[in-house]
């Protein structure tokens, strides 16, 4: 009997865990969304704009992306926040410079 209720509790908080990851993704994907249109937007209005104020506002999105995404995604407490942004930012920079590479290459 207490296997069986161990087990009961497993999958239910592995169904629990699996239900918040899909919510995480799902968040994740449209503020990823949101955010990429708002920058298609900017480079309509804009062209691509590679001064030191376009490379701003370029990163202040992804900055913006990378917080909605901690707060409204992750819900993470304060605390583990700043951390957390940081990683966003470095695997946003990371994705930036593996595209910049394969463009490269294409080339």
């Amino acid at each position: 009997m207490t296997t069986a209720l161990l087990i009961g509790t497993s999958n239910t908080a592995l169904a629990a865990q699996t239900a918040n990851d899909k919510a995480v993704t799902e968040c994740a994907a449209k503020a990823k969304q949101e955010s990429n249109q708002a920058n298609l937007e900017r480079y309509k209005q804009q062209g691509l704009d590679l001064s030191i104020a376009g490379v701003l506002a370029t990163r202040r999105a992804t900055e913006g992306y990378c917080a909605r995404f901690v707060i409204e995604c992750l819900k993470l407490p304060e605390i583990a926040q700043g951390g957390a942004f940081q990683n966003c930012l470095d695997d946003e920079d990371e994705d930036r410079l593996n595209d910049a590479k394969s463009l490269r290459r294409k080339l």
